[in-house]
Formats: C-alpha cells, sequence, structure tokens
C-alpha cells in the first residue's frame, strides 16, 4: 500500500514537471508567448492551473505514459542484469580456463627452472630458489594487473567526470571556455600517446635486450654443458691413464725381479761352475756371520761399559 501511494505522488508529480517543463520550452521558442496567454488581471494560481493545462492538452500524449515508459526501463533493466549475469559467467568460465593453464603453465617452468644451471654458480637451481622466483613472478603479474585496473578505472572516472561537467553547467553554457578545456585535454591526450609510444619503443628495445641476455644464457648454458662433458672425458681419461701407470710399475717391478734372481741365478751357476769358488763363497759367509756375531758383543759390552760409567758418574755427583 505504502508503495502504490508513493507512486502515485511521484507520477503526479512527473505530471506537473512535464507541464512546467512543456510551458519552459514552448516560452523558449516563443518570446511573446506568456504575454499571447491573456491572463485575467489580479488571476491567482488556480486560475494559472487552469490556462496551464488548458495549453498543455495540446502536448504530445506519451510524455504523460509514465507507465509505459516505466515498463520499457524495466525490460531494458532486466535485459542489462540478463547480460551481466552472462558476462559474469563467460567471465568466470575463462578465468576457470586460465587458472588451469596457467597451473599448468607454472608446473612446466617449475620442472624447466629446476633442471637449468644457474649462470652464476654453474649449479642447478634448488627448489627453494625456483619457488622464490615463481612468487616474485606472481607479484609481479599482480601488480601490472592492478595498474591495468585503477588505469582503466581513472580513464572511465575521467570520461565520466568530463560527462558531468558538460551536463552539470549552470546558467549560460561558455563554449568558449568549454572548448579551451576539450583543446587542452586533446593535447593532454596527443601528449600522452607520444609518451605511450616512447615507452612501447624503450619496452621494445629492453625486450630485444632481454632476448639478446636469453640467448647468451642459452648459449653460456650450453658451453657449461659441454664444459662439464668434456670434464667428466678428461676424468675418465685421466682414471684410464692411473691404471695403465699402476699397470706399467707392477710390470716394471716384476722384470726388476725378474733381473734380480736372473743375476742370483748367474752367480750360481758361476759358482757351480768353479767348486773353489763355492768354497770361498761358504768361508765369505761363515766370516760375515763370524762378523756379526762379534759386532753383537762388542755391541753389548759397549752398553754394559757405558751402563757402569753412567752409575760411577751418578755416585760422584751424588757424593
Amino acid at each position: 500500500m505504502k508503495s502504490s501511494k508513493e507512486r502515485e505522488n511521484l507520477l503526479r508529480k512527473n505530471e506537473v514537471l512535464q507541464r512546467k517543463l512543456f510551458m519552459f520550452i514552448k516560452a523558449s521558442a516563443d518570446k511573446e508567448y506568456f504575454q499571447s496567454l491573456e491572463l485575467p488581471q489580479n488571476a491567482n494560481a488556480d486560475t494559472y492551473q487552469k490556462i496551464m493545462r488548458f495549453e498543455v492538452s495540446s502536448f504530445p500524449p506519451v510524455m504523460f505514459k509514465t507507465s509505459d515508459v516505466m515498463t520499457s526501463i524495466e525490460k531494458d533493466k532486466e535485459e542489462i542484469i540478463a547480460k551481466q549475469e552472462s558476462l559474469k559467467q563467460k567471465i568466470s568460465e575463462k578465468e576457470d580456463e586460465w587458472k588451469e593453464l596457467n597451473k599448468s603453465f607454472v608446473e612446466l617452468k617449475t620442472r624447466i627452472a629446476q633442471q637449468s644451471v644457474n649462470t652464476d654458480t654453474g649449479e642447478r637451481y634448488t627448489k627453494e630458489e625456483v619457488d622464490e622466483l615463481l612468487r616474485r613472478e606472481e607479484d609481479a603479474r599482480k601488480n601490472l594487473e592492478d595498474s591495468q585496473l585503477q588505469s582503466i578505472r581513472k580513464k572511465r572516472l575521467l570520461e565520466e567526470l568530463l560527462e558531468e561537467k558538460k551536463n552539470l553547467v549552470e546558467g549560460p553554457l561558455d563554449f568558449g571556455e568549454f572548448e579551451i578545456m576539450c583543446t587542452g585535454t586533446e593535447n593532454n591526450i596527443e601528449v600522452v600517446k607520444q609518451l605511450k609510444e616512447e615507452i612501447k619503443s624503450y619496452v621494445k628495445k629492453a625486450s630485444d635486450v632481454v632476448n639478446i641476455l636469453n640467448h647468451m644464457k642459452q648459449k653460456v648454458h650450453s658451453m657449461q654443458t659441454k664444459k662439464v662433458v668434456v670434464q667428466q672425458k678428461e676424468m675418465a681419461l685421466e682414471l684410464k691413464l692411473t691404471e695403465m701407470r699402476n699397470k706399467l710399475f707392477q710390470e716394471k717391478m716384476k722384470y726388476a725381479n725378474m733381473n734380480q734372481k736372473n743375476e742370483e741365478l748367474q752367480h750360481k751357476s758361476i759358482l757351480l761352475r768353479h767348486p773353489r769358488l763355492i768354497e770361498d763363497y761358504k768361508n765369505l759367509i761363515t766370516e760375515q756371520e763370524e762378523g756379526k756375531k762379534e759386532l753383537e758383543d762388542l755391541k753389548r759390552t759397549y752398553k754394559a761399559v757405558m751402563k757402569i760409567v753412567s752409575e760411577d758418574d751418578k755416585r760422584y755427583h751424588s757424593s
């Protein structure tokens, strides 16, 4: 009940405002319109309302069909809401697809990064380093999205403010000032476009430099990989060379032992051919053994003498 009453009040106010608007438009078109109304002297408000109702009777009836207008507005609003819901659903589906693709892409980047080699250290990236790099990339992407959204919002706000300024000019519209303002805005837009072009050129140069650096990194990585392969081959060759040296040393030792045994055999063969030499050899061995025994006896005697001397020295010093 309350809403229906409010609706009726609004409709009545709308009718009154439309009548006033009609009078204003007609008076603006014809400066002598109010003189042509032939209002009686000392006319009161009721008389003015009656004349105004008579004058607006020729006004197009469409202006007073507010119910049809409201119905059309509601219909357009429902269509807009339906389009919004459809767009939201499409956006949600695209976001889900993007999330899946981004997830698989991040996993692929993670695998590639974990198999890559750090050019500074020459070692493979650890899981913590890869996670840190991915986190930085995600932060940069979010910052870029926020900047883009803020730029779009500010651009939209600027357009709304310009439109609002056009619609909210009070009194007579000063087209000269407005044209000057629009010209300044266009100049600023041109300057912004030029700056954007310069930024694009700088971005292109930076991307070229990044591509060159990436190419250099790939070359360095390939060279490091080749270096590792060559080092592995060198280590394998060194191991083989060490084994060959060991075998050669063993063969030399065998050869020296064989030479020593050969000399002994030759010496024995010479002794076997001359019995006197054998006797001399045996006598020499016997003398050597006796000399060794005498040397051992002398050593023991020397130790005993030295022990006695040291004891005498201790007694002498103690006395």
